[in-house]
């Protein structure tokens, strides 16, 4: 088997794998503040609903605006739809933004390298991730957080691009311009990475040419006004407020450092992070040509601060304002950042250490031992695992079943004005993903804002508990 038919079977592989998360897409369902930002939103005129929100809960124009007007104030029926269509279109994005990367920094690549190497990172990110529900497959999360990772990746991709040959024309500035107005408008964590970001690429920018980047000064002035509107949010004193164990420094930088270790440490070991790296490896000596200088210039040893420092803010700014980690939606997010940082430092030290003391390169081992390694870790290993179970037994396909009942039980006891509701546990949900489930308590928020949502917040819904 040649080279050429040996990436065309990883293509073929990676681009499978990858069809079974957005398959899995059309088995979910709202749940947790899909329902409470959809009946606010349904009930509420948009500015008012946002004056609010920046007032009373925190600063994030933006996404904001994406969960108080998402797929489910369209109705259930139209609304459902669109809300599986928003995994899908988020994971694409992430690998249009992860190949344009790949491109920017290997212009010489060719296409369909370029398209394995993003299909990997998704992949891998996919599987690595601690909880995939609120990174991808849950509407409020997903466009808090995953929308501006990919985001993300279009502006890295442009600097990485201007570095080379200048920041382009003023019409691309205008477009990164908007992309950072949009990602920092989104979460807390994604406008202070914009903002430290931008001010290390020009600090760096400074250093290597004398002058200051005119473009990237625009730039970082305006992730400097976006972190003001969202820092300066009188919501964020208010939620704030709902946590006493807050701005504790050394409780903070403390916690944060174990948080760092415990998932950089899982995802050494508990997921496809080493294999996938070691193809890496084997995969860029290939297609290397030559090899850029930067990896000969940056220092092996301080290359590993990044990925490690990325990971540690995503833990200090919410342990710093809650005193505690929260959601893993921060420690996804945290992990799509260190992803690139990793691999990076992997260059470097196959660049500096590694390929000196073993040459070896794909050029001429058994194809065929490639491609089934490739096949046990796209759809065998960690998470993925319990995404091939979850479809081929029919566990995902139960589930949505079980959870459609359920909904149209809600809805006919609305019409039938009924005061209360009683819903059958759902057995044995899917393993690849954690759903926050109803609560046996009617007066529990996420079940009057189900009622709410479906024209009827007097009923009362009691839920049985997942088995």
């Amino acid at each position: 088997m040649s080279t050429k038919a040996l990436e065309r079977g990883l293509l073929l592989l990676v681009l499978l794998a990858l069809a079974r998360h957005m398959l899995l897409a059309l088995y979910v369902h709202p749940f947790a503040d899909d329902f409470s930002y959809a009946a606010a939103g349904m009930h509420t005129e948009l500015l008012e609903r946002l004056g609010r929100e920046y007032r009373l809960w925190n600063g994030r124009y933006f996404s904001n605006i994406l969960v108080l007007r998402g797929p489910l104030t369209l109705g259930w029926s139209a609304g459902l739809f669109l809300y599986r269509a928003v995994p899908m279109l988020l994971i694409a994005l992430t690998w249009a933004g992860a190949y344009h990367v790949i491109r920017a920094i290997a212009p010489g690549l060719e296409r369909q390298r370029a398209l394995i190497g993003a299909l990997f990172f998704v992949l891998l990110y996919l599987n690595a991730m601690p909880d995939a529900s609120e990174g991808i497959y849950w509407y409020t999360g997903a466009v808090s957080y995953q929308l501006p990772n990919a985001l993300a990746l279009f502006v890295g991709a442009h600097w990485i691009r201007g570095w080379r040959r200048g920041t382009g024309p003023w019409w691309q500035l205008v477009l990164v311009s908007i992309a950072v107005i949009v990602i920092s408008g989104s979460t807390e964590l994604h406008m202070a990475l914009m903002l430290t970001g931008h001010a290390v690429l020009l600090i760096f920018r400074r250093r290597s040419t004398g002058t200051w980047d005119k473009g990237m000064c625009w730039v970082l002035a305006m992730a400097v006004g976006c972190a003001v509107v969202v820092g300066a949010a009188p919501g964020n004193a208010v939620r704030a407020a709902h946590f006493p164990q807050r701005h504790m420094m050394i409780g903070t930088a403390w916690e944060s450092t174990l948080q760092t270790g415990r998932f950089i440490g899982r995802w050494i070991i508990g997921t496809a992070l080493v294999p996938t790296s070691m193809l890496f490896i084997l995969w860029h000596r290939a297609v290397r040509r030559p090899v850029p200088s930067v990896l000969h210039v940056l220092d092996r040893r301080w290359v590993l601060l990044p990925p490690v420092l990325v990971v540690f803010i995503s833990m200090v700014l919410p342990t710093w304002s809650t005193g505690m980690l929260g959601q893993y939606r921060t420690v996804n997010a945290a992990l799509f950042f260190f992803l690139p940082f990793w691999f990076l430092a992997v260059a470097v030290w196959d660049v500096q250490v590694l390929s000196v003391r073993s040459p070896w390169v794909l050029t001429r081992p058994r194809p065929a031992l490639v491609l089934v390694a490739v096949g046990l870790m796209c759809f065998a290993l960690g998470r993925d695992a319990d995404v091939t179970t979850d479809l081929l037994t029919g566990r995902s396909k139960r589930y949505f079943g079980a959870m459609k009942e359920r909904y149209l039980r809600i809805q006919d006891a609305v019409a039938h004005g009924d005061t209360e509701v009683h819903l059958d546990p759902i057995a044995d949900p899917p393993r690849s993903l954690s759903i926050l489930p109803l609560s046996a308590d009617p007066s529990h928020w996420m079940n009057r804002s189900v009622a709410r949502y479906f024209g009827d917040e007097d009923l009362r819904i009691v839920a049985g508990p997942v088995r």
